[in-house]
């Protein structure tokens, strides 16, 4: 089964530079608390290229809509990790043992 080709806006760089203020709008909305801001921006840049891969326009559905869920999904996991990251990183800062110094 021959794979279709898609339209010239589905590129890898054309689609990552068109679809950016969809990436910007949803880190807005769907902060992740302990990473950096560029790092979520390649994050979702990849989830993009993914996309591209995986769509099936046959299947009825808009790019747009398959992008937008797999965004939020991605974004979900990245709150998910780093969250268990933080919590990991406050226990561990809690249970390390203190020294309290005595000034004469």
């Amino acid at each position: 089964m021959k794979k279709k080709q898609l339209p010239q806006q589905f590129e890898p760089k054309a689609a990552i530079e068109q679809w950016q203020p969809k990436i910007h709008a949803m880190i807005r909305n769907m902060p992740v608390n302990g990473m950096e801001y560029e790092d979520i921006v390649q994050e979702l840049q990849i989830v993009i290229v993914n996309c591209l891969k995986k769509f099936d326009p046959t299947n009825g559905a808009k790019f747009h809509t398959y992008l937008h869920v797999a965004m939020v999904h991605h974004l979900g996991h990245l709150r998910k990790t780093a969250h268990k990251q933080l919590n990991q990183d406050q226990l561990t800062i809690d249970s390390s043992p203190t020294v309290e110094l005595e000034y004469e």
